[in-house]
């Protein structure tokens, strides 16, 4: 006996009839078809607004391929690290830090500002 699916349908006698069965499968398939539609509804949103906020999150010039003669702020301790605002003053301390020089590989960094390297990415 389907007794135990009298809630669900709401029958009143021990066998539900075909038709609220009926009733019952027709709004599960419109539930999950609206679900299916709201799903890609937000996914095509995404897909179309993701590339404008992503290129508008980096608020700072294109990186002009030039290095900083030095770096404005800070003094590299930990209590006063580089602060990091600029792509010029980026590739300063990555030359620094790469070649070695005294000093900067163990000084302390901090990036202040979002920095766009290539307008493309």
């Amino acid at each position: 006996m389907l007794t135990s699916h009298k809630a669900a349908w709401q029958c009143t006698m021990p066998v539900c009839p075909a038709w609220k069965m009926e009733v019952f499968m027709t709004k599960t398939k419109t539930r999950l078809i609206s679900a299916v539609i709201a799903v890609l509804v937000v996914a095509a949103a995404l897909f179309l607004l993701l590339p404008s906020v992503l290129s508008t999150t980096a608020s700072g010039e294109v990186w002009s391929g030039q290095l900083a003669t030095t770096i404005a702020t800070g003094n590299g301790t930990e209590e006063n690290p580089y602060q990091i605002k600029t792509a010029e003053e980026l590739a300063f301390m990555a030359s620094k830090v790469n070649s070695g020089e005294a000093g900067y590989p163990s000084a302390h960094y901090k990036l202040t500002a979002d920095i766009v390297l290539n307008e493309s990415l």
